[in-house]
């Protein structure tokens, strides 16, 4: 069944007698919170101008579902915002601010801005912070990521062309600074919500009143809203940034600011950038002892080198901040400032070093690791040999890569001119460098090029690896090479399996007699080796 209340305040609602204003009016003084909840809903769907003059009036007395029926209607509502924020009593305007916030109504602007100009107006404060509001609103609704809520719970489908009359409107208020109680509002509007290119930032950078101007430069300064850092972030990608927008990047020192440059600067910096960034010749948050150094998140220390390099900071400047990144750091930005190690003098280098590879940082030792060689330190080779035996991943894998040049293909060039000690030493060693030496190795035995596979072989006699490629070397006795053959049959007699035993009597009767002699020879051997210790399984 219908609810009687709802059926008489509908027809009152879209009634076009003048006197169904009056009864809505007279309902929204009940003392019946229901009552003047149907009143204001059907004062908001009629849309009367004097009866929401008269709801903004009584807006203390409503509750949240009354308060909310307003702001859905926002449409509506704008002109009686308009009319009690500019002829309103100090009530009727104070509550008009709470709805035009509450409704996200940025159209009023204008009148906002008027009421700044009007010296007679008791609320200059409260438009002011009102203003603020509006521009943060609009600066969430401009830059909002796709997957975040809207802000107020509600999407602005048109937020460029709002931001637009927005900015408009801003502009015209500031080209009358002189008058403005509170200009500052819009100064901060204008630089948080207008592109670099934007006329209205223009305009404010270029104001007559040197009083604006400096507001404006102050605000560039030390204004830590997201709008405001952008756009001088912006201008850096302008062939003629906006003035006063360098002088920020080297005069600003608050960590806010320092971190949104280095979250912007982009690895490649672009002809603009790399123009504008060299005329950036001082950083004065460089002069505060490495204090702001230590509040750099550690993800954008490699991002810290990259944008130095680009500014025209000098040398000396540059080389004192990589000194402290290299002795400091994360691993990533003592990588990223490595490049410094080369401009220090060796003590310094070594004492750097030193410390890194002291480390409690398995990642920071890594990095010391991979920088003993290139820098010559002292005893280098031996250093990294002993790396390779590190409990730390991280550290056997630098000392890996640094040695990486002491590989298998080099071995098997070298290891005919080495001794039967120096040899076993390399192959000990090559275990730690190349944990795929043996996979390597199983290849070159298989090689299609025979000369490859003989060479492999006596390699592996050589480095001691025989037992690791065993299956690979008995697939060799099928080889249709005696001398093939016969290699293999020789290094086997390395081999401490059982099963060697019984293949090399076969051998005994190979087609070849020089494999047959080898065979020999290496069952001999194999039997005074293991003959009397190995038991089949």
């Amino acid at each position: 069944m219908a609810d009687p209340l709802a059926i008489t305040f509908g027809l009152l609602a879209s009634s076009g007698d003048p006197q169904s204003v009056d009864l809505l009016i007279a309902a929204l003084d009940s003392e019946d919170p229901v009552i003047r909840r149907h009143a204001t809903s059907a004062m908001s769907r009629r849309g009367s101008g004097r009866g929401l003059i008269e709801v903004i009036r009584r807006l203390q007395i409503l509750d949240i579902e009354s308060r909310n029926e307003l702001t859905e209607h926002a449409s509506k509502l704008s002109a009686s915002l308009k009319q009690c924020l500019l002829h309103g009593d100090a009530q009727l305007r104070l509550n008009a601010l709470e709805l035009t916030l509450a409704s996200q109504d940025f159209d009023q602007i204008e009148s906002l801005v008027t009421l700044l100009r009007d010296r007679g107006c008791a609320q200059h404060e409260q438009v002011a912070q009102t203003i603020n509001a509006l521009t943060d609103l609009l600066f969430d609704h401009i830059h909002l990521q796709p997957s975040a809520p809207p802000p107020g719970g509600r999407y602005l489908r048109n937020a460029p062309q709002v931001r637009s009359r927005y900015l408009n409107a801003l502009d015209v208020g500031v080209t009358t600074y002189a008058k403005l109680a509170l200009p500052e509002p819009l100064v901060h509007g204008i630089l948080v919500l207008a592109e670099p290119e934007h006329l209205a930032a223009k305009r404010l950078m270029a104001n007559p009143s040197p009083e604006c101007r400096e507001l404006a430069r102050r605000l560039l300064m030390t204004d830590t809203h997201p709008g405001v850092m952008r756009l001088i972030l912006e201008s850096l990608s302008r062939n003629y940034p906006l003035p006063s927008t360098l002088d920020a990047i080297a005069r600003r020192r608050d960590v806010e600011f320092v971190t949104t440059l280095l979250r912007w600067i982009p690895e490649r910096p672009t002809v603009f950038q790399q123009k504008n960034l060299r005329n950036v010749t001082n950083l004065v948050w460089l002069d505060d002892s490495g204090k702001l150094l230590e509040q750099i998140p550690p993800g954008l220390q490699p991002a810290l080198v990259t944008f130095l390099s680009a500014t025209g900071v000098s040398g000396p400047r540059k080389i004192g901040v990589q000194e402290w990144l290299v002795r400091h750091g994360t691993p990533e930005g003592r990588g990223a400032a490595s490049g410094v190690l080369d401009f220090l003098d060796d003590a310094s280098v070594q004492g750097i070093l030193e410390e890194g590879l002291e480390s409690q940082d398995a990642d920071v030792q890594a990095w010391a690791t991979s920088q003993i060689r290139p820098h010559a330190v002292p005893n280098a080779m031996a250093m990294l040999v002993e790396r390779l035996d590190s409990p730390l991943a991280a550290v056997r894998e630098a000392a890996q890569q640094e040695l990486s040049d002491f590989s298998l293909e080099r071995l098997l060039d070298l290891f005919e001119h080495l001794d039967h000690e120096a040899c076993r030493r390399a192959g000990v060693l090559l275990r730690k460098i190349d944990p795929h030496c043996t996979r390597k190795l199983d290849r070159e035995l298989s090689h299609a090029v025979r000369r490859r596979r003989i060479r492999a072989a006596r390699a592996t006699h050589a480095f001691g690896m025989a037992s690791e490629v065993a299956p690979a070397l008995l697939i060799m006795l099928d080889d249709d090479d005696p001398l093939v053959r016969r290699t293999a049959i020789e290094v086997l007699a390395d081999v401490p399996m059982v099963e060697i035993q019984e293949v090399l009597v076969d051998r005994l009767n190979d087609d070849s007699p020089r494999v047959r002699d080898a065979a020999r020879k290496s069952l001999e051997q194999w039997n005074e080796a293991y003959g009397g210790t190995l038991t089949a399984k």
